[in-house]
């Protein structure tokens, strides 16, 4: 569970205001707003990459400002919206990486590591990639193999940055259906980014959305449903 306690986010001043009170196990969110909102800022905050402007994040118990990294890389996956640069690695080795914070002493991969990132790359759909570099991969193909190492990882949250944008409508709807099928069976928290708002509007995805407030501080909240489209987009595109 991610606890939001007076939260307030931004740089030198605060960009904006978290008025959620918790994100839930089980269940995936998706969150909206024009470009520079702040939406990339939130999830920064969130995985500790980022100190809030005020309040506290907590994670099943432990604030995230409290955590050291091997803490964070094993309590929160993050997908960035730039694919980093590894040229001259397989894809099976880059998904790997989502097990360092579980390797032993030796730094060495166990049988159940290796187990963990072929399960992996078989739900994603990626089994016929494993073998090739990165450097060779698509865009859309890049980032199903982030998306699969942030599964590797198997953290209670996952948190990605615009995961859809690189991809068609159909590989957007087979990965939006396994995230939210995995949120559910094995009960952790998924919150991505996003502007594809007709992609996940009819889901039981959770729409959250950051509204520009008049004083120059925005309102991060939770979307009621019998929102129109048209509403919604004139509410968090201005």
């Amino acid at each position: 569970m991610i606890e939001f306690r007076n939260v307030s986010i931004g740089y030198d001043r605060p960009l904006a205001k978290i008025t959620l009170e918790k994100l839930v196990p089980g269940h995936m969110y998706a969150l909206i707003g024009s470009n520079g909102s702040g939406k990339s800022t939130f999830l920064r905050t969130i995985c500790g990459r980022q100190k809030p402007v005020s309040g506290s994040i907590v994670i099943n118990g432990k604030t995230v400002s409290g955590m050291n990294r091997l803490e964070l890389a094993a309590t929160i996956a993050f997908v960035p919206s730039k694919f980093p640069d590894s040229d001259f690695m397989s894809v099976i080795d880059f998904i790997s990486l989502g097990r360092t914070p579980y390797l032993n002493h030796m730094g060495r991969l166990s049988r159940e590591d290796l187990a963990i990132v072929e399960q992996v790359i078989n739900q994603v759909g990626i089994s016929h990639l494993k073998h090739n570099y990165t450097s060779q991969l698509s865009d859309g193909e890049r980032q199903l193999c982030a998306v699969a190492r942030a599964l590797a990882q198997q953290t209670p949250v996952i948190l990605l940055d615009e995961p859809t944008g690189f991809l068609d409508y159909r590989n957007k709807r087979r990965l939006l259906e396994l995230l939210e099928q995995l949120a559910k069976q094995i009960s952790i928290t998924i919150l991505f980014s996003t502007h594809d708002i007709e992609t996940i509007r009819h889901s039981d995805i959770q729409l959250i959305g950051i509204e520009a407030g008049a004083s120059g501080e925005s309102r991060l909240e939770f979307i009621d449903e019998t929102l129109s489209f048209e509403h919604m987009v004139n509410r968090y595109y201005n």
